[in-house]
């Protein structure tokens, strides 16, 4: 028996049923590497307002609390030695490259230095001598004062030591 040209073959449908089933697989799998998102990144809703009069429940929390900052990865340790003329200046750590040794160092003078931040503490420590008249010193750690101090004018010298890192 022939078949008729004009009367289409019959379709196999097991194939499209295949084909649609992978098509939605690959839908499901873009939206979860998208995040579901479609590449866009969805507004944050406003803040939820309480107009109640009600006490909170126990258990509850009222406000969210801030995750805790993480401890930093080093300390910036900043050595200044004040006055007018020149000076000798010794400096350094017990923890990070030991001592230097600055010789006839114009006054006023700064220097920067990065520490590893660790569990045990750390000691800096600046020696100035020299100078016109008055010589002072301070050693900033992170930000804040740590030590300062300025020489009488008989002796024209400073020594200061700071802790930096977690005290005992």
């Amino acid at each position: 028996m022939s078949q008729d040209p004009a009367v289409p073959a019959p379709r196999n449908t097991k194939n499209w049923l295949w084909v649609v089933g992978l098509v939605a697989v690959l839908v499901v799998a873009g939206v979860v590497l998208t995040g579901g998102s479609g590449g866009k990144t969805a507004a944050a809703p406003p803040p939820a307002t309480s107009t109640s009069t009600e006490a909170p429940r126990p258990g509850l929390e009222t406000a969210p609390t801030a995750p805790a900052a993480p401890p930093p990865v080093v300390h910036i340790v900043v050595y200044e030695v004040t006055g007018t003329g020149t000076g000798d200046i010794t400096f350094g750590t017990d923890g990070a490259g030991g001592t230097e040794v600055v010789t006839g160092a114009a006054l006023p003078w700064t220097t920067t230095v990065e520490l590893p931040a660790g569990a045990e503490p750390q000691s800096a420590s600046v020696v100035a001598v020299g100078g016109a008249s008055e010589i002072g010193a301070r050693i900033t750690v992170d930000g804040q004062v740590a030590r300062e101090g300025a020489s009488s004018p008989a002796y024209n010298s400073v020594s200061l030591t700071a802790t930096v890192g977690p005290r005992a």
